[in-house]
């Protein structure tokens, strides 16, 4: 659900006084913005916000109640935002044995029902409007609003002056209003001890004081055929830590008793059963974990210089939140002939989180089941080999922000409302950047009715060669702005798409909005099985090499069409029509001539 997003402008000293130009809070409706005075009959004057993103002295704040050492606060009257939503209900016993099956061509189930309005429905991973879990007493009322923060003069943090580079994700801010209704002060309140008390993390730090039942913090040290066994919240059943090394064989981890932080646990491997922490090993070989518990991720590497490595493991979560490998700030997991299962919503097999990380599996058996949870979900540096894998509540994958998925010789099956998805959120938990999708001499099967790529909010590059695409959407490529889950402004939240293709077979249409783009490149004998942009809304240009081929199915528009075959004899229009931009330069081989194809089709120039 789209939550509804406010501007507040801070007009402190560096650029003018309070009482030359009051606080206000403008509605962002698209591109328009419109603003109206707080009273000075604000009922209240203390508020709080959590902070999700940063963007400069632009700083994007969650509204909410807060309560810590007997402070609280109620926002002030915004327009209703959407609900953060709830994780379904927990697979009943005796759902969570041996893995079923993996991708045979057969049917994969239906995907539960999503929100409609636009392609992507409910964020993958994520809880519905990118909500992570505040903790420590906050609670999300689901309304933002976005402070621009023209002078630090206003802010604060325990009783000293602060910068607007003291702010982190995740911090709790206090804003104080004088009884004109401005704001006189803003405090930014301590979010240290998220999850077991005394716990040094915080959504804006990297890294997380964690205990655990069995604790490697120095030297090395090795088990074998053992069972380790944790019952306790907030507590890792394995911790490496401060340098150590540890090296399990045969051991079987089960781990159980829920989080009290969704955050820590994402973030800081908080309640995880392996823990590991910066400069710190553990290599585990054989054995099983197995996971019954809310935020209980099996393995997790968390820090510069954190690897894990697991081979030869059957690692099963049942709990929501609860990934296999996940990597955060740096930390690295290799995995190879594995068997993977996720049960639980928001718990993709294969992850990373926020600071990044590098995960890399080969010859491994990845499921889920739960909403939310694609084979592989990256805001990092995720690779995967030889693998196959269904998900049956989501996507085949999910690229967030700067990071990349790559994929060799894999076969995957995805459900979701589309097949693959790259795009940005709000949540701070991906730099802003390129979004890259590798696929090699591989399959990717979705069930979805949506399209069989799906960008919007981030720039992106999809590189395929020699993989088979099974969808039946008839779409190929969607970019598009969205409405409904607040990424990016709505009207400026498009998506920017490059497809490299290389030995490739491709049948759908491309379809493009009016702020979006999409740059298609056919080589090495590739073809082109559809229509592009037959709403004339869009940005989309074409080049050919000339080995390759475009089937055209309908009458298309593209901003510039590039052929290597200098007579189009590569494509083949079946007698429909291709509109080009005369005044684009990339079309200066066409000279703004009307160029006759040799099946009775058409190249016209359009102003």
């Amino acid at each position: 659900m789209k939550k509804t997003v406010k501007t507040v402008a801070l007009l402190g000293a560096v650029v003018m006084t309070f009482s030359a130009v009051p606080c206000a809070f403008a509605d962002v409706a698209a591109s328009a913005v419109t603003s109206a005075s707080l009273s000075a009959s604000t009922s209240r004057t203390i508020k709080y916000g959590r902070v999700t993103a940063i963007n400069g002295n632009k700083i994007t704040l969650a509204l909410g109640t807060f309560s810590q050492g007997g402070m609280n606060g109620t926002p002030p009257e915004m327009p209703t935002g959407g609900q953060q939503g709830t994780p379904p209900e927990m697979p009943a016993d005796g759902q969570q044995g041996t893995p079923p099956g993996m991708p045979s061509g057969g049917q994969q189930g239906t995907p539960p029902e999503k929100p409609s309005g636009d392609q992507q429905g409910t964020p993958p991973e994520k809880p519905d409007g990118d909500g992570k879990g505040a903790g420590n007493g906050f609670t999300e009322s689901g309304k933002s609003v976005i402070l621009t923060l023209s002078s630090s003069k206003l802010l604060t943090k325990n009783g000293s002056s602060a910068e607007v580079s003291d702010i982190a994700v995740g911090d709790i801010l206090k804003l104080t209003y004088n009884s004109g209704g401005k704001i006189s002060g803003i405090e930014i309140l301590s979010t240290q001890g998220m999850g077991k008390p005394g716990g040094q993390g915080s959504m804006g730090s990297t890294s997380m004081e964690l205990s655990a039942k069995y604790t490697v913090s120095s030297g090395s040290k090795k088990v074998t055929s053992k069972t380790i066994t944790d019952s306790n919240s907030d507590e890792n059943a394995v911790l490496v830590t401060g340098g150590g090394k540890f090296a399990l064989t045969d051991v079987n981890i089960k781990k159980t008793g829920d989080t009290s932080s969704e955050d820590g646990s994402n973030f800081y491997g908080l309640n995880a059963a392996v823990a590991v922490q910066a400069d710190s090993t553990a290599v585990i070989s054989g054995g099983k974990i197995v996971t019954d518990s809310e935020g209980s991720n099996a393995v997790f590497a968390t820090g510069e210089n954190a690897k894990v490595t697991v081979t030869g493991t059957t690692i099963y979560t049942k709990g929501n939140s609860s990934r296999c490998l996940d990597a955060t700030y740096g930390g690295t997991v290799t995995g190879s002939d594995l068997v993977i299962k996720t049960l639980g919503a928001h718990c993709a097999p294969l992850a990373t989180d926020r600071g990044g990380g590098t995960v890399t599996v080969s010859d491994s058996k990845l499921y889920s089941s739960g909403d939310g949870s694609p084979c592989i979900y990256s805001t990092g540096d995720i690779s995967a080999a030889s693998c196959t894998g269904k998900a049956t509540g989501a996507q085949i994958a999910v690229v967030e922000g700067k990071n990349s998925i790559t994929l060799d010789k894999c076969t995957l099956i995805g459900a979701g409302k589309n097949g693959v998805m790259l795009y940005q959120s709000t949540s701070g938990d991906a730099d802003v950047g390129t979004a890259v999708f590798n696929c090699k001499d591989s399959s990717l099967k979705t069930t979805s009715t949506g399209p069989m790529f799906y960008i919007t909010n981030t720039d992106a590059v999809i590189n395929l060669e020699n993989t088979k695409l099974v969808f039946s959407s008839g779409v190929l490529i969607d970019t598009a702005g969205n409405s409904t889950n607040n990424w990016g402004r709505e009207g400026e939240n498009g998506g920017n798409v490059t497809l490299n293709a290389a030995k490739q077979t491709l049948k759908g249409d491309i379809t493009c909005d009016s702020i979006s783009s999409a740059e298609i490149n056919l080589s090495a004998g590739s073809s082109l099985t559809g229509a592009i942009d037959t709403a004339n809304t869009g940005d989309v240009s074409v080049t050919l090499d000339s080995t390759s081929k475009w089937n055209v199915t309908a009458d298309s528009y593209v901003t510039a069409i590039t052929d290597a075959d200098g007579t189009y004899s590569n494509i083949i229009s079946n007698g429909h029509t291709i509109y080009y931009s005369a005044s684009d330069s990339r079309n200066s081989a066409l000279g703004g001539r009307t160029v006759t194809l040799s099946d009775g089709g058409r190249l016209v120039p359009v102003k």
